[in-house]
């Protein structure tokens, strides 16, 4: 409330959108689900604004007086949570995608499931055998993954940060606050996840072989799960860096390193290669129904072939 007020100088339509409301809640300190149990409460918000005959030069009274003259107040949220429904596609749209200018590839839309965003590795792409092969693995999930960020340029892979904040804010306000979001990387994508942890902590987070280099000072938040391969000498992705990043990351965080012989950079690229099913097993013990529980280092299943901190 009081940061709406603050705002009176502002056009309403620059402070309701969806994702913009989501991001003052995660500033002033709301956890991802607390965030969710507040969205709906905003129409709420807007009666007592009405029932409290603020000052009609307020932002408050603009929204009320808005409200009551063109629509009922939950169509009136429901129209700023879609400000962009021109350019938004259905909600269970799938396939190719357009969201606030960037395109996206969808798979696993229903209209409800939970959500991951999946982050390419750099040369890669939306679709192409090694985003498919990771994509594939998350089965139950609406998995949205950005097209951009294509090049082998040194400029394409820095700035992950705001990037992966973009996607996280379009995702969200396309497919609105009561379906929970993941993240999952590989490589270049995988430091963009960790990336998103810096604003969107206790997003349930998957970093796959990840640049660690391209990932900054700040400090990752779980739960997030680390992979690495003993193999591994792409530069930038070497395990021990990895690992140094898991160490100084806060909540609940595991380390996976692969130790056999396959355990290369591109060894997520690979169709049932074990980190991809692990992926999907932190989604569903974060983001689904299973329980942490489920993503104790003892119960990962990793057969010998990995060890887990």
């Amino acid at each position: 409330m009081q940061r709406l007020k603050a705002s009176t100088s502002t056009n309403i339509s620059d402070v309701l959108p969806p994702a913009d409301v989501l991001e003052m809640l995660t500033e002033d300190g709301f956890s991802s689900s607390q965030s969710d149990a507040v969205m709906p409460h905003l129409a709420t918000l807007g009666e007592l604004v009405m029932a409290a005959h603020v000052g009609s030069g307020s932002l408050l009274a603009r929204f009320a007086s808005q409200v009551s003259q063109k629509r009922s107040l939950d169509d009136t949220l429901s129209f700023k949570q879609n400000s962009n429904a021109a350019s938004y596609p259905a909600s269970t749209a799938n396939g190719h995608v357009k969201l606030d200018g960037r395109q996206y590839h969808v798979t696993g839309n229903q209209g409800s499931n939970p959500i991951v965003i999946f982050f390419h590795g750099n040369t890669r792409g939306c679709t192409g055998m090694c985003t498919d092969n990771v994509v594939s693995s998350l089965s139950g999930y609406t998995v949205v993954a950005p097209c951009d960020k294509t090049g082998d340029l040194i400029w394409e892979i820095w700035n992950l940060k705001p990037w992966a904040e973009g996607c996280y804010k379009s995702v969200k306000a396309w497919l609105g606050p009561r379906r929970r979001i993941g993240a999952v990387g590989f490589s270049m994508g995988g430091a963009a996840a960790i990336t998103l942890t810096y604003k969107y902590p206790s997003t349930p987070t998957v970093a796959m072989h990840p640049a660690h280099v391209l990932t900054g000072f700040s400090t990752a938040t779980g739960p997030i799960l680390f992979t690495s391969g003993s193999k591994d000498t792409m530069i930038g992705c070497d395990h021990g860096g990895i690992r140094n990043k898991f160490e100084g990351a806060r909540g609940v965080k595991r380390f996976v390193l692969f130790t056999d012989t396959n355990s290369n950079h591109d060894a997520a690229c690979v169709v049932n290669r074990p980190e991809n099913s692990l992926a999907k097993k932190w989604m569903d013990c974060y983001l689904g129904n299973s329980g942490p529980s489920g993503c104790e280092c003892s119960r990962l299943g990793l057969s010998g072939m990995a060890t887990c901190t």
